[in-house]
């Protein structure tokens, strides 16, 4: 654990690794080298060194028994079976739902308090264990009730209407388009890396709420994997050791 953390009670990290998902097929048990999704994301959670406990959740047989054969001497993780409520990722929330459900299960079973959880999401396998460090170091320094991973964007965006129609710009005017780098906006968007948030904020709604703050990560450890192209891409760079 961190040294100097106020922790009243567990500090969970959740790893949802679903077995049907609709971009990849079974694209958490994909490999980056020698490992699969799942495997990178709980190795990178052990290596952090500053949770109580792991909980892997899946309603996929082979993806637990993965888990179970690859970390059967780490006491830490626990392994849940999703309910069939939880299955399909069709549903506003539902991964704020699910954490709910497995943490109350989770205190149930061990009797104990959860206060903080760290949601790491498998497809985001360029994630160092040192990211996770600095970013609940940040949660903690400057208190906030939760916190997300960012990375900067200098897109310009566009907004398309219905029939395809382009409405125009979002966020820059074409009339006073200058360097990229010298636009008036700075902006950043979420790379689904790592969510750090307080347990109270599931109750009311959602896992980011409350002081937020960010974690700034740059573009290569930020890739999110969602097609095949980000597979290749995310594998070109871990086999050269280039991040």
């Amino acid at each position: 654990m961190l040294e100097g953390s106020n922790l009243r009670g567990q500090l969970i990290a959740f790893i949802p690794a679903r077995g049907g998902s609709k971009g990849i097929k079974r694209k958490n048990l994909m490999k980056i080298g020698n490992e699969t999704l799942v495997e990178i994301a709980i190795k990178s959670a052990i290596e952090s060194k500053i949770f109580n406990f792991v909980i892997i959740n899946s309603e996929d047989t082979e993806i637990r028994d993965l888990v179970h054969s690859k970390f059967s001497d780490h006491k830490q993780i626990i392994v849940q079976d999703r309910p069939e409520e939880y299955w399909h990722d069709n549903t506003i929330q539902e991964v704020d739902r699910l954490i709910e459900w497995s943490i109350k299960k989770f205190e149930k079973e061990h009797s104990t308090q959860v206060d903080e959880i760290v949601l790491l999401y498998p497809t985001a396998p360029l994630r160092k264990s040192n990211n996770i460090i600095e970013a609940f170091e940040i949660y903690q320094k400057y208190q906030f009730d939760s916190l997300l991973s960012v990375t900067e964007s200098r897109e310009y965006l566009w907004k398309i209407g219905p029939n395809n129609s382009m409405l125009g710009p979002i966020n820059y005017s074409p009339f006073k388009r200058g360097p990229n780098q010298l636009e008036g906006w700075n902006q950043w968007k979420e790379n689904k890396s790592i969510y750090i948030f307080k347990k109270h904020l599931l109750e009311e709604g959602a896992r980011i709420g409350g002081k937020v703050g960010f974690y700034e990560m740059d573009k290569i450890s930020s890739i999110d994997i969602d097609t095949i192209a980000d597979l290749e891409l995310a594998r070109h760079i871990y086999e050269s050791k280039k991040y």
